[in-house]
This record gives C-alpha cells, sequence and structure tokens, in this order.
C-alpha cells in the first residue's frame, strides 16, 4: 500500500466519472468517462483487470471481497465480471426498463439493481439468477446496504428513503427526507447513522433509535447536487461533495464545520477506504488518496479560492502521474 499522503493512482487518460473499492481497500474499480472500467491492486505494482471497449460497462461497483465488478452490461442488463479473468460470469436480464443503479451485500452474496420502472432486483452474482423483486414504485435513484447486510435504503425520484428487508425484501421504513430526487445515500460504519444527498444540495441526516431510523437534521450549504458523501470511521463528521466543493459537518450537531468552495465548479466523488479515515476521491483525471486530516482546523475564512487551495495542499497529495 502506498505511504500516507501519497496518490494510489495519479493521472487516468480520461476524466473518471466513479470509483468504488474493496473492504480491504486492495482494490479499487475506477470508471473512465469512455466507460472503461479498470481494476487497480493498491498493493502492487500496476492494474489487474480492464473491462475495455468490448464492453463499456456502465455504473460499475467492486464486489467488498475483492473479486468482481458488478455493472451495467447495456441499458437493461445488469451484469458480473471475474476480476482474474476479466471474463463475464454472470448477466441477470430481468429488468424491463433502464437501470439506474446497483448496490453489492456487504458479504458479496447478493447484488441488487433497480429500474426505471420502480422495480428492485435482488439476484445472486455467481448465477445471474433472481432472488426476488420489491416492488418499489417510483423510480429509484440510489441503493445501499446497510453494513450488515439486513437492510437496503432505497432513494428515489421523489425525495424518499425507504429502508427494506435485504432477505425478504419486505418494506421497513419510510423517510420523506428530501423535495428533490435523491443523488447520494450513506450509512456510517456502525451503521447507526445515514445520510442522503438531494439533486438541489440539501442533505438529511438520520440516526438510529433503538432501531427505527429518525431524521436529525436537515444540512444546507450546497447549491449544486450533493452527489458524493461519505462518514469518518467514528461517523462524528460527514463529509459531502458537490461541484460548488466540499463541506464538513458535526453529525452530533449538524453543524457546519468546513465550507470550501471550488471556484472552477468541478465535480469530485469520494468514498471511504478500509476501516481507518483515508478516503479517497476523483476530479477529472485526477485519483488521490487523503489521509486522515484535520477537518475541524481547516479555516474556512479566506477567500474561496485560498480556502480551497489550502484545503488540496493540507490534505491531499500532488497528483503524480505513473
Amino acid at each position: 500500500r502506498t505511504a500516507a499522503g501519497q496518490s494510489i493512482v495519479g493521472q487516468a487518460n480520461n476524466d473518471i466519472r466513479d470509483i468504488s473499492a474493496s473492504a480491504d481497500a486492495d482494490r479499487l474499480a475506477v470508471v473512465d468517462s469512455d466507460f472503461v472500467t479498470t481494476v487497480v491492486d493498491t498493493t502492487g505494482p500496476g492494474p489487474l483487470a480492464s473491462l475495455g471497449s468490448a464492453w463499456r460497462p456502465a455504473l460499475s461497483l467492486i464486489s467488498p471481497d475483492g473479486r468482481f465488478v458488478a455493472a451495467r452490461l447495456d441499458s437493461f442488463v445488469p451484469a458480473v465480471f471475474d476480476i482474474e479473468s476479466s471474463n463475464l460470469t454472470a448477466a441477470h436480464s430481468g429488468h424491463a426498463s433502464y437501470v439506474t443503479a446497483i448496490a453489492i451485500a456487504p458479504n458479496s452474496g447478493r447484488i441488487a439493481s433497480a429500474g426505471w420502472d420502480g422495480e428492485i432486483r435482488i439476484w445472486s452474482p455467481s448465477t445471474g439468477q433472481l432472488l426476488f423483486t420489491i416492488a418499489h414504485g417510483e423510480r429509484p435513484t440510489e441503493l445501499s446496504f446497510h453494513p450488515n447486510g439486513e437492510s437496503l435504503a432505497v432513494g428515489d425520484g421523489l425525495g424518499r428513503i425507504t429502508l427494506y428487508d435485504a432477505q425478504s425484501g419486505a418494506a421497513r421504513q419510510s423517510l420523506d427526507g428530501h423535495a428533490d430526487p435523491v443523488d447520494s445515500i450513506a450509512w456510517s460504519a456502525d451503521g447507526r447513522r445515514l445520510a442522503s444527498g438531494n439533486t438541489t444540495g440539501n442533505i438529511a441526516l438520520y440516526e438510529d433509535d433503538g432501531g427505527n431510523i429518525v431524521p436529525r437534521f436537515e444540512l444546507s450549504g450546497h447549491t449544486t447536487s450533493a452527489n458524493s458523501i461519505v462518514f469518518t470511521s467514528d461517523a462524528q463528521r460527514l463529509l459531502s461533495f458537490s461541484r460548488g466543493g466540499l463541506r464538513v459537518w458535526n453529525t452530533s450537531t449538524g453543524e457546519e464545520i468546513v465550507a470550501l468552495t471550488d471556484p472552477a465548479e468541478r465535480a469530485e466523488t469520494a468514498i471511504s477506504l478500509s476501516s481507518g479515515d483515508d478516503l479517497l476521491s476523483s476530479r477529472g483525471r485526477h485519483l488521490r488518496r487523503w489521509t486522515p486530516a484535520p477537518w475541524d482546523s481547516i479555516s474556512a475564512a479566506n477567500d474561496p479560492p485560498t480556502a480551497f487551495q489550502q484545503f488540496r495542499s493540507s490534505a491531499l497529495s500532488s497528483t503524480q502521474a505513473r
């Protein structure tokens, strides 16, 4: 693994659309603007696999065990690619409409895929066989399994978050979190907090109260879609990204701690790595690793360009091409 503060992957040939990591962060799936998915071994010298121009899969997501990538093969068919061979090993052809979201269970034993028609299908990654369906109704936009794998959070075009039993598909709870479509969902590592962001930049923060998820705070400040949100490992901070920059929130009080603006309004996506507070972010062609950063000590009182550069220089390493 690379030393703290250094890039894992430096610069891609094309803009990076999305990133995901295995549970131990030893493997990454990086999707570029040409829909080529490259799997990178962070402990080794180079890429493990490339799912290239023959398939051009979208919505690519690496499994927690790091053995396969689930992706949308075409508009209606989610599929599984084996990383060691780069071969297509399973496909699920049951969707009757455009596939909008994919999620993989924490034990890598199930895949959830959602269609534009409101149907969510739970299926086996080894065979592609359907296990059961969930008739959600409204178009799902985001899916996320609880860290214990027992429930599935579904965000939709009406701004709702619905929790389903991941073993049976039974609805457990519905949360009216937003007035606009959901664009991101994140669970804290301990599963006690849930956050969702919408297309207008608002964030809803929820907390487990004796097995019932209850709303705690509405976080506002972003002016464009909150397309990426991630908790720190202790769940005491939430980082949210939009084209306008980064905001850091205290999850116990709902207080905005830091607001750093990117004047160029470049999209950035971030994910957590392993059990620590290392994060990985992508912006343009750059993929960078962040070591645990003193989020609370970064001043937001400077002019926005200066504040953003201060954040970059203190929390990120300079990006170097391989």
